[in-house]
């Protein structure tokens, strides 16, 4: 199966959990903020997001823990929510990739998410991981926000099992 039949797939099987679903979803798309004016010449796609969707300046209370089914609430227990997140859920889908392109995807999918899921081909998953402690690491070493530490890798197999 190839990447975007699983997050199509996948984007599916996430509608029976959440009212509102995007495949391919532009972080700038109807933005109103600094998002809009400065990034347009980079904006990232997130695979696939879960709104509520925050495209205006500010922190949205709508996005909150309280959204998330219990399966979801069970894998992000103890770690901190991104504070001014731009949706509730925002997971990428990697079946190959650079480190630096697996790097990006954690980076969009902690600072964009209330939390974000990086679900990995098993054949990346050893580099997701690898790239994941990193990343805790600088965390740890206050070399990046806290927020950082929200992000789960997981197996296409492991959110099979969560989404289904």
């Amino acid at each position: 199966m190839s990447a975007s039949v699983y997050q199509r797939t996948s984007a599916l099987a996430l509608a029976r959990h959440f009212p509102v679903v995007e495949l391919e979803w532009s972080v700038v798309s109807g933005a109103t903020d600094a998002l809009q004016r400065d990034v347009r010449r980079y904006a990232p796609r997130i695979d696939i997001g879960i709104g509520p969707f925050n495209t205006a300046p500010g922190r949205d209370g709508a996005i909150n823990e309280g959204l998330l089914p219990r399966g979801f609430c069970e894998l992000f227990n103890g770690m901190d929510p991104n504070p001014n997140p731009r949706c509730l859920l925002a997971i990428e889908i990697v079946f190959n990739g650079s480190s630096k392109h697996i790097m990006g995807d954690m980076l969009n999918a902690g600072a964009l998410g209330l939390y974000g899921i990086v679900v990995g081909a098993e054949s990346e998953m050893a580099k997701i991981r690898r790239i994941g402690q990193y990343i805790a690491v600088l965390a740890q070493l206050e070399k990046l926000p806290p927020m950082f530490r929200n992000v789960v890798p997981m197996t296409t197999g492991e959110f099979d099992q969560l989404i289904r």
